[in-house]
């Protein structure tokens, strides 16, 4: 029996990971993964903190500072197979001074 597929989501919301969940579940077709989505943290005395593509956005920033300034040399790439980042279509145009 092969390993679960671990997969990292960095979205907007909470709500992404049921969405993205049940995306997943399709395309894989029944093959076995385990989802943990990093972005937006939750945490126990604030609840969801960092929502939205600013949140996304910040993700990154962090991300890319922590690896030395490339997302291939994160330490995650060394926990899970798969990174995936979701934000609306409605932020395509927009930059972080907006």
């Amino acid at each position: 029996m092969s390993d679960p597929l671990r997969i990292a989501l960095v979205g907007e919301g909470p709500t992404e990971k049921v969405v993205v969940e049940a995306a997943l579940s399709s395309i894989l077709a029944g093959r076995r993964f385990i989802l943990k989505q990093l972005q937006p943290e939750e945490s126990l005395p604030f609840g969801v903190v960092g929502t939205g593509w600013v949140g996304v956005y910040r993700w990154c920033r962090q991300a890319v500072d922590r690896s030395g300034g490339s997302l291939r040399h994160d330490i995650l790439y060394e926990a899970y197979d798969l990174l995936l980042m979701q934000l609306d279509g409605d932020v395509a145009d927009e930059c972080y001074a907006n």
